[in-house]
């Protein structure tokens, strides 16, 4: 291998960090949907409880509790949690990978010459 195709492959890994970032910012686009929909959940489990109150007598069966609510906001909260530190640890191997195809074609470079 010489000192170009070194080169142009440290090329194609520098191209990288850009499709991650991209991933990143669907990653957000997904984190603000998640939030807007745990608001929603909330709400609406506010209005079912205000009907509840309203109407006592009337227990229709198969309603979720408020701990079924807040476990699907934690599950909710963990998901983008977890998303988000797999993009970062994506991002930081790219960056290393980056890093090290770089490292390599000056070594190729100057071997070369």
């Amino acid at each position: 291998m010489d000192a170009g195709s070194v080169g142009v492959d440290a090329g194609s890994v520098g191209v990288d960090p850009g499709s991650i970032h991209v991933d990143q910012g669907s990653q957000q686009i997904s984190d603000g949907s998640v939030s807007s929909d745990i608001k929603t959940l909330q709400t609406d489990f506010a209005d079912l409880q205000a009907a509840e109150a309203a109407i006592p007598s009337y227990q229709p069966a198969g309603l979720p509790g408020a701990g079924q609510v807040d476990q699907a906001v934690k599950s909710a909260n963990a998901s983008v949690t977890n998303g988000d530190q797999l993009v970062t640890n994506a991002i930081n191997q790219v960056q290393a990978m980056l890093d090290q195809a770089n490292q390599d074609a000056a070594t190729a470079q100057s071997v070369c010459s």
